[in-house]
């Protein structure tokens, strides 16, 4: 029985099979060059797709490209650039004819070209108030300035007279 070698236990056994090992490692890397070759592909027929389907609307692709093109660059080309400002206001004097009829002021004042008049009235320059085109004004659309400006107005008014009142 001394002559037997010692049993080793698995436990204790810490050497890695290099060829197992190198298998896994393999498997991986088998696994993603399929996965980008499957990625690639897949974006490849998107393309030729994408192409094919240019290739049966192109006529009506064209079209379509023409005619929101030709009007769109007509008018950028004769009038320019246009920019827009959007406010909403609450009036001092608590008329909306007046409001009406000062919007109507500024705007014949704009169209008599009377850039020094704005340029006080705004206090702005010359050069600036001789860019204005025109003013408008609106009701308010929107539901959710509508019921702010109520609670400001109303609302916030009659409880703040209640609160005066009775405490």
């Amino acid at each position: 029985m001394e002559n037997q070698s010692p049993k080793t236990s698995p436990a204790d056994d810490k050497e890695i099979d290099l060829g197992v090992l190198f298998a896994v490692f393999a498997k991986v890397f088998r696994s993603a060059v399929s996965a980008a070759k499957s990625f690639f592909r897949l974006v490849l027929e998107g393309l030729i797709l994408l192409l094919l389907f240019v290739k049966k609307w192109a006529l009506l692709l064209a079209t379509a490209l023409l005619l929101g093109l030709v009007p769109g660059s007509y008018s950028y080309l004769t009038k320019g650039s246009e920019y827009v400002s959007s406010m909403t206001v609450k009036a001092n004097f608590e008329s909306s004819h007046d409001l009406y009829n000062k919007v109507e002021y500024f705007n014949s004042l704009i169209k008599l070209g009377d850039s020094k008049k704005l340029s006080a009235l705004f206090h702005i320059n010359e050069i600036e108030a001789a860019k204005l085109i025109r003013f408008e004004v609106e009701p308010i659309d929107d539901e959710l300035q509508v019921t702010e400006l109520y609670k400001k107005i109303f609302y916030n008014q009659h409880r703040k007279k209640y609160l005066d009142h009775c405490c």
